[in-house]
């Protein structure tokens, strides 16, 4: 069969000036709203970016339905950027007009509840409540919400909104502890109901308590993160000892040292029974806290790790002075001891150059009362390694004991440089017998040389 064009479709004819129009006359009023559209759309870009509350007005007109106009217009007014002061009440309306266009947006209710607070029976501060609900779990919305909270009063709900921001929000911790330690002051309820179990808020609840001068909660801090068995970072432990040794808690600071072992990577930090001075070959890096070295600048004194000079490897410590005026050599450690025990000191050390009437010499000194109850002698004029050792006492009371490079006589001049390597201390081999009744004696250090 064949077929003829007129059977595959119907044809319109547009042989008439009315059906042209007809078919025409949608099209022309889809490109008219268009155009109108886009054209308000850019002047109300335009207006938008004056700094002026007409133009904002303008611009609202040209787009009454866009809720972040009204928004950016109200929080404008609010925060004075109209050449005027702040004007919360002025701004109201502008802000309600963004929650009734979009009621999903968390910042509109937040500025709209901002703006109520220092207007007295605002009907609209508690809307704070319906910022939370349209964003809950937003640390951000939560920080904004739980200050507001926080300055009308509604403690607890700013406790919620705190926690939020507490464990989603690592910038914002230490802050939040802040605030929600001087609402509740109560370490236990604190740690309990608003830390996560994730050690970096303990560390900070921990700064805070020790920034507050609360050894009592600081201590159950650290317990509570200890028990977390969570990596602690080792900045945590030297703040930790700090405070406790500034504050005499000897006993307090041993034991955070031996549990930081595990916790902070400090296993080859710990004192032992063949040498209580840590790190005494210098073979690790230098922490600078706890148990460690510690170390300060000073005058035209420099303190390096020497890889080259050593007497035994890999490196020492090199002292360098360019005729400083010094009563130390600006290093020392903290060295635990029991009391009434009887210790054995030795050092290796080399100079070269070294100038000035005397020289350096070790010194041990309780760290409590300041007593001096150990000097070696003078470490001047040896231009190959030397060795210096020496035994004392410590006193009824000792526990803690701070080995310090003197300058003899302090405040003279000295230059020059120091090398020191293999510094030791340990418990005499007779009393360490005692100490440790059916055990090996420690070693005599002062045969125990390399």
């Amino acid at each position: 069969m064949e077929l003829h064009p007129g059977q595959l479709g119907m044809r319109i004819a547009l042989n008439t000036p009315a059906r042209k129009a007809a078919l025409l006359a949608p099209v022309l009023v889809l490109a008219i709203i268009f155009i109108a559209v886009s054209g308000a759309s850019f002047l109300a870009s335009i207006f938008i970016n004056r700094p002026t509350l007409q133009s904002h007005e303008r611009a609202m007109w040209l787009q009454p339905g866009n809720a972040e106009l009204a928004y950016q217009t109200g929080l404008q007014i609010a925060n004075g950027h109209f050449s005027s002061p702040s004007n919360p009440s002025a701004a109201l309306k502008y802000l309600q007009s963004a929650t009734i266009l979009n009621p999903h947006r968390s910042n509109y209710w937040l500025a709209l509840a901002s703006a109520c607070r220092t207007i007295a029976n605002c009907p609209w501060q508690n809307d704070v409540a319906k910022a939370v609900v349209a964003d809950p779990t937003n640390p951000g919305v939560a920080w904004e919400a739980a200050n507001l909270y926080m300055s009308t009063g509604q403690n607890d709900k700013a406790l919620q909104q705190f926690k939020i921001v507490i464990a989603n929000d690592p910038l914002r911790i230490s802050p939040a502890l802040e605030r929600s330690w001087r609402l509740w002051p109560n370490a236990p309820e604190l740690i309990h109901n608003l830390l996560p179990r994730r050690a970096e808020a303990y560390f900070a609840f921990l700064e805070l308590m020790l920034q507050q001068n609360q050894p009592d909660a600081a201590a159950m801090t650290w317990d509570a993160m200890q028990e977390l068995g969570q990596p602690v970072s080792q900045r945590a432990v030297l703040d930790y000892v700090r405070y406790l040794l500034t504050h005499n808690n000897i006993q307090r600071a041993k034991l955070v040292w031996e549990q930081s072992a595990t916790l902070a990577g400090l296993a080859d930090y710990q004192p032992s029974r063949e040498n209580l001075i840590v790190n005494g070959g210098f073979d690790l890096p230098i922490l600078n806290g706890g148990f460690d070295w510690l170390y300060g600048k000073l005058a035209n004194v420099t303190l390096q790790l020497d890889t080259v000079q050593f007497h035994s490897a890999p490196r020492s410590l090199m002292i360098s002075f360019d005729k400083a005026q010094i009563s130390d050599a600006g290093i020392q450690h903290l060295v635990l001891v029991n009391p009434d025990t009887n210790y054995d000191f030795f050092a290796s050390y080399k100079t070269e150059n070294l100038r000035g009437a005397g020289g350096l010499i070790f010194t041990l000194q309780d760290a409590v009362d300041g007593s001096t109850i150990f000097t070696s002698d003078e470490l001047t004029g040896a231009d190959f390694w030397k060795e210096t050792d020496g035994s004392f006492s410590t006193g009824p009371n000792s526990r803690l004991l701070i080995l310090r490079m003197q300058r003899i006589p302090a405040g003279n001049v000295i230059e020059g440089s120091l090398w020191v390597d293999d510094v030791r201390l340990a418990e005499h081999a007779a009393s360490s017998a005692e100490n440790f009744p059916g055990q090996t004696p420690a070693p005599d250090i002062r045969k125990a040389r390399p």
